[in-house]
């Protein structure tokens, strides 16, 4: 017969690895992000913490990068599997794989070859004007029967890939705005956008169309100005 002092020693043993199992489990995803277990997440980069699911990332043309961050359940998974299905599609398409030191995955143009073993179709990179739902496998061993074993994240949602527009260039504002005075003692002045911070639009003093004004309405004579958007 077990001694009652022995039977409450195991016990809290077995309590407590239990417990320390669960902790392990709880933090073995990246912590910089609080992703919730058996989710992921898309983030710009391995800096940005914001979910990007059902919203568009835009990024520069020299710096096309997802990261995918998940938290699975286990603490023994030997890899992490990427997939995609893209474009709404209903086929899973093979991203690449990474060992398990870090629980997320950078997708991105030549991605570190010792950690991510990319699939050649999509090494690189997320492309502009696409769709991406994301799915994470965790392969494990079962110490029991010695055969692999998968667990499997799949995203709620969609991340839209999309291209950053360029930040227009600020010019030197001209010394004074552009002024135009009329025979009847008017006048107006032109300037670009910002007080003058952007580039002026095109203006051209003289004869105007006629066809759609009022009678009496015009001499003919005025001011044209040609702009692109965010110009004057």
């Amino acid at each position: 017969m077990i001694p009652r002092v022995c039977v409450k020693a195991i016990q809290l043993l077995v309590l407590f690895l239990f417990a320390l199992n669960a902790m392990s489990a709880m933090n073995r995803y990246d912590g910089s992000v609080d992703v919730p277990l058996n989710q992921l997440i898309v983030t710009d980069d391995l800096d940005s913490t914001e979910d990007l699911l059902n919203i568009t990332d835009w990024d520069d043309p020299s710096e096309r990068i997802l990261v995918i961050r998940f938290h699975l359940e286990r603490d023994d998974y030997t890899q992490y599997h990427l997939y995609a299905r893209i474009d709404r599609s209903n086929d899973d398409a093979f991203i690449g794989w990474r060992e398990t030191s870090e629980d997320f995955f950078e997708w991105k143009e030549d991605a570190d070859s010792n950690i991510y073993h990319m699939n050649p179709a999509f090494d690189d990179g997320p492309q502009f004007g696409r769709a991406y739902q994301f799915t994470i496998y965790g392969i494990w061993k079962d110490e029991t029967s010695g055969d692999s074993m998968v667990d499997k994240i799949t995203s709620d949602d969609i991340v839209y890939f999309d291209e950053a527009l360029p930040t227009p260039t600020p010019t030197e504002p001209p010394t004074k705005p552009d002024r135009f005075d009329f025979s009847d003692g008017d006048e107006f002045t032109v300037m670009g956008a910002g007080f003058d911070t952007y580039p002026r639009a095109e203006i051209e003093y003289g004869a105007i169309p006629m066809d759609q004004a009022f009678e009496d309405a015009t001499d003919g004579v005025g001011a044209i100005i040609t702009a692109d958007p965010g110009k004057d």
